[in-house]
């Protein structure tokens, strides 16, 4: 009986594998960030079976909607290159105007 009661518990309460995000962890919430045209990202919180992150937009004049359009193409130029992927970022030039940039 006591055996049951536990099982139940268990079934009820999953099993926390860990509580804090690792290194690996903020480096996949920052390559997801950055994919999703924010400026990076890192993990807030782990349960055992998924990751939340926070992700934080470009300070102006930077912004991060000027890359939505190109982010397809930048990661295909990237893995055109034997990378994993990548992404688009925003950057000022010289004259200060507002141009995209590929990160592979």
């Amino acid at each position: 009986m006591l055996f049951l009661f536990f099982a139940f518990l268990f079934l009820w309460q999953p099993f926390r594998v860990r509580g804090a995000c690792t290194f690996l962890d903020h480096q996949a919430c920052d390559e997801v960030c950055k994919t999703d045209n924010f400026w990076y990202g890192h993990c807030i919180g782990w349960d055992g079976f998924n990751f939340s992150c926070k992700c934080y937009e470009y300070i102006a004049p930077l912004n991060g909607k000027i890359c939505e359009t190109r982010q397809m193409a930048c990661s295909e130029k990237c893995k055109d290159q034997g990378s994993e992927g990548g992404f688009c970022f925003p950057q000022l030039d010289s004259r200060k105007s507002l141009r995209t940039a590929c990160e592979c």
